[in-house]
This record gives C-alpha cells, sequence and structure tokens, in this order.
C-alpha cells in the first residue's frame, strides 16, 4: 500500500512547483571481483534508465553536474556469491549525502530490478522533505476525488479520504458526484504538513421530458400551466411534482413525478379518450345488433362506453334484409340511429295441368287462376298455401320463401265423388247392381261413384229393372224405388216363386 501511495505522489510532481534534477555518476568497482565485470560502470547505466523512465527526476548528463539539484553515486562489490550496490544521493551544493540505500542480489539476472526499486526508493526519501498531505471530507454524499486529473480514491462524511506524500506546490483537487455539481479548488501542499479540506457538493437540477398521446396536450405542473406536449423542462429542482395533463375529447390524465437531482424524469402518458354513446331502434323492433362481429343486443338498445371511432354496425332480423351502416361514435356524444328494416322476398310458383284453381297463401285473398301462377313480391318466411276447385279436394302445402330464391310448387286436385242414394224402397228386399257388380240391398243404401255414367239395374222376387245414369261429381241422386216395388207383385218373379212355394206341398199331399 505504501508503494502504491508512493507511487501515486509521484505521479503528481508535474503539477508541483519544485522540479528536482538529478546527475548520475560512475559507480566505483570496490574489489576485483566487481572491476572483472566493470559492475560500476553497468549500475550506473541501469539507474540512469530507471530514474528516467520511472521517477520524477530530471536526469541529467554526466556532465552537467553544475545544474544537478543532486549527484548520484557509490560503490559496487562482489562478496562470495553476490552482487552488492551502495547507492548515496549527495547534495550538489553542501556536498551532503541525504540519502544512502543498500541492495543485495544473487545473480546478474536480479541486478536491473534491484536498481529499480532503489531509484524509487532513493526517489521518495529524497522528496520526502518537500511533501505534505491533504484529509478531504466530501458531503451531503460521497464523491469522487481526482487529484491533477488523476483519480485518487472516494470520500464521505463517514471515510474522508487521506492522501500523503503529496509534493509542496500547487495541486489542483476536483471533486465528482452523481447528481451534484462539479466542485474544482486549487490546493496549496505545505512540506510536513497534512490540511483538512472540507467539499460541500451543491445538488444538480433534474430535467423533465412529457410526451402525450395524442400531443398538443395542455401541460399543469402543481397547478401552474406549462405548455403543450411535447414538453422539455431543463432545470427543474429535485423534488415531488403533480403532472397534468388535459386535451379535448380525452380524460384529464394525473401523475406523480419524481424530479432527482442531475437526472432526466421521463413521463409518457398515452391519454384515454372519453367514450360516446349509440341509440339504436328498429322497425320493426327486437332486431339483433352486433357491432364488428360482436352481439349486443336487442333493439331498441342503448349502447355506452364505446371507444370513439367509425364502427361497422350490423342489424339483423330474422325475414328482414340485414341493416348495415358504419357509424361515426363521437367522444362524449350519444348517437341515435334509426333501422328501418326491409323485407326479404322470394319468389313462388305454382304450375297445374288442371284450370280454374284457386290459390289462398295464409290469410291473403282468395285468387283464380288458369296455371302457371307466378307471384314475385312473396316475404321471405313460412306460408300455409291451400288450393282448390269447386269439385275437387282441397290441397294444403306448407311452404317456405328463402330470400332471392324461387319455390315452384307443382300441384294436380283429385276429383271429388257423386253420390246416389236410394229412398222410399218399401218392404221388398232389392238387390242392386252397379256396373253388374252386386253392391248390396237398396234399403238405406247410399254409394259414392265416379263422375261420369252408370248402369245400374235393380233386381227382387218379382221385378227387375236396368238403366244408366249420369253421377255428378260432389253432387247426390236420389233414386226412388217407390214405383219399382209396386210393379213387382205382378212379375214373372212372383210366379216362380209361388211354384218353388206349391211344390213342396204338392208332394206332401201325395203321401
Amino acid at each position: 500500500m505504501r508503494f502504491i501511495i508512493c507511487m501515486l505522489s509521484f505521479s503528481l510532481l508535474f503539477a508541483a512547483e519544485r522540479v528536482p534534477t538529478i546527475s548520475v555518476l560512475k559507480f566505483t568497482d570496490n574489489n576485483q571481483g566487481a572491476a572483472s565485470q566493470s559492475y560500476g560502470n553497468v549500475v550506473a547505466v541501469m539507474f540512469g534508465t530507471h530514474l528516467r523512465n520511472e521517477t520524477n527526476f530530471v536526469v541529467l548528463e554526466p556532465g552537467s553536474t553544475q545544474k544537478a539539484g543532486v549527484l548520484l553515486t557509490g560503490e559496487v562489490s562482489v562478496v562470495g556469491s553476490f552482487i552488492q550496490i551502495d547507492a548515496k544521493l549527495i547534495s550538489s551544493g553542501s556536498g551532503e549525502v541525504v540519502v544512502a540505500e543498500f541492495a543485495q542480489v544473487g545473480s546478474q539476472a536480479e541486478l536491473r530490478t534491484a536498481i529499480s526499486r532503489l531509484a524509487k526508493t532513493i526517489e521518495d526519501k529524497y522528496l520526502r522533505q518537500w511533501m505534505g498531505g491533504l484529509q478531504i471530507t466530501v458531503l451531503p454524499t460521497e464523491g469522487e476525488v481526482y487529484l491533477n486529473e488523476q483519480f485518487v480514491g472516494k470520500s464521505s462524511v463517514e471515510r474522508p479520504l487521506r492522501l500523503d506524500n503529496l509534493l509542496e506546490g500547487k495541486h489542483v483537487l476536483r471533486v465528482l458526484a452523481g447528481g451534484y455539481q462539479k466542485q474544482e479548488q486549487n490546493v496549496q501542499i505545505q512540506p510536513r504538513t497534512v490540511q483538512n479540506i472540507q467539499v460541500s457538493l451543491q445538488s444538480l437540477p433534474g430535467s423533465l421530458s412529457v410526451e402525450s398521446e395524442p400531443s398538443q396536450a395542455t401541460i399543469i405542473i402543481n397547478g401552474k400551466t406549462m405548455g403543450k406536449t411535447p414538453y422539455k423542462l431543463d432545470t427543474i429542482a429535485q423534488g415531488n411534482y403533480n403532472i397534468e395533463l388535459q386535451s379535448e375529447n380525452f380524460k384529464p390524465f394525473n401523475k406523480s413525478v419524481k424530479i432527482q437531482s442531475g437526472q432526466l424524469s421521463e413521463l409518457k402518458a398515452v391519454m384515454e379518450v372519453i367514450p360516446g354513446q349509440l341509440l339504436v331502434q328498429s322497425v320493426p323492433t327486437a332486431a339483433q345488433v352486433f357491432l364488428g362481429a360482436d352481439f349486443m343486443g336487442n333493439t331498441p338498445l342503448l349502447l355506452e362506453n364505446i371507444k370513439p371511432g367509425t364502427t361497422n354496425m350490423t342489424v339483423k332480423l330474422n325475414g328482414y334484409s340485414d341493416y348495415k351502416e358504419d357509424v361515426q361514435i363521437l367522444p362524449g356524444k350519444k348517437i341515435e340511429l334509426n333501422a328501418s328494416m326491409s323485407r326479404q322476398t322470394g319468389k313462388l310458383t305454382v304450375v297445374s295441368g288442371q284450370h280454374g284453381l284457386s290459390v289462398q297463401i295464409d290469410g291473403e285473398t282468395k285468387m283464380s287462376f288458369e296455371a302457371p301462377f307466378h307471384k314475385q313480391t312473396l316475404n321471405a318466411g313460412e306460408y300455409k298455401i291451400t288450393i282448390s276447385k269447386p269439385q275437387y279436394y282441397d290441397v294444403v302445402y306448407l311452404v317456405y320463401i328463402k330470400p332471392d330464391e324461387e319455390f315452384r310448387l307443382e300441384t294436380e286436385l283429385v276429383l271429388k265423388p257423386g253420390r246416389i242414394s236410394f229412398v222410399n224402397t218399401g218392404d221388398t228386399p232389392t238387390d242392386v247392381f252397379i256396373n253388374k257388380e252386386y253392391k248390396g240391398k237398396a234399403s238405406g243404401m247410399s254409394l259414392e261413384l265416379p263422375q261420369g255414367e252408370h248402369e245400374i239395374i235393380l233386381r227382387n222376387w218379382f221385378n227387375e229393372k236396368q238403366w244408366k245414369i249420369q253421377v255428378q261429381a260432389d253432387k247426390t241422386e236420389e233414386i226412388s224405388l217407390e214405383e219399382f216395388v209396386q210393379n213387382s207383385s205382378f212379375s214373372w218373379w212372383g210366379a216362380i216363386g209361388a211354384v218353388l212355394i206349391a211344390i213342396p206341398i204338392y208332394f206332401a199331399g201325395v203321401k
């Protein structure tokens, strides 16, 4: 540590007023062993090199002894396996030996290292007579201490910095600390004196940078309006500050910012826009409302806290065309939108090979037409369609008309049958044949027959009748058997019946 301090001291000599000069004389070979190797010459040359390169002596040529402040000389001896060097520093004015040093090495290889060490020791001892010291205290914080532009350590109230072996003269002292102003002063070193120096650092002002999105927001610092963003304040005292930003259509922004000495405090504020409102109504009501792809509810609908800007709105209702509109939402404003829904329509085509058909669509008025029938303006949706015609069975269909599509309905009606009914049948059983097919007894009979001509045969024990009749669809033809029954008593059927009765009686009498 002592060696390091000495080196530090020597490095400061250039700033001092005193300049030591030295002339190196030849060293004497003190015995035959030294003379045989010319060690005196060798040692003198080495001393000249190391004093010039490693110390702060100004080394003069040997012939310039009158200009030198001190002279360096001595003796070299070889004793056994050791080389001994005795060096003397002599004052050129008084001839006094001011410093004497000794070194012993075991080989020539160690010689240069020993001479380098001797040169520094001699310099240290010689200059000590002009050396003083400093004790430096830095407050209120720890600071870095520089002497003559060289960093020499750190100092604080708790740990003052002590610098010894400083050469007499004027030196430049500088102290640096983060967040504080640089302090620089000249100090005069007095020989054999330690000076106490207290350095009070003054804190540096901080700086402030404020940016906002959006820009051009009004900035208010501790209640005082300062300007518009982006804003830069290069000098501001250390402390806490309340910063408020105001901008039209945006919520006020508030934040506390701590300003540090010597540091830049940055604030980047993203201001929140004031939301808008959207009232959506529709005709008809209960339609679904979408903002983008998000379902929001059914009309009538009030939407709050909507981010300002253009938004795509879609109103949907089954059976109606979608209502779409790009809506501009304004900050803090209520936008009203009325969606008039248009019914979706499709096409209905009815095809039939029959004519005179009547078509009824749900509750709409019946209309008669000759096929084909085409209606282009039918609203999309489900319908009950009834197709009818006199004397034909009605046909009912449930169809779904899709938007912008055609529904083709093909139909054929079935003709209703006619009806014949027998009345006044009397007590005589009468058989009925229609188109030569036996149908049963006439009493209480009512038959359905297809429209057209049919052959009828009536037959009982006494009589038979045959004729043709025209049957009309959906009509009842009554046939009276009153006359037919009365004529039956004189028919050959009656005679046959009497014979059949008499035969059994005859055979019974014969027996």
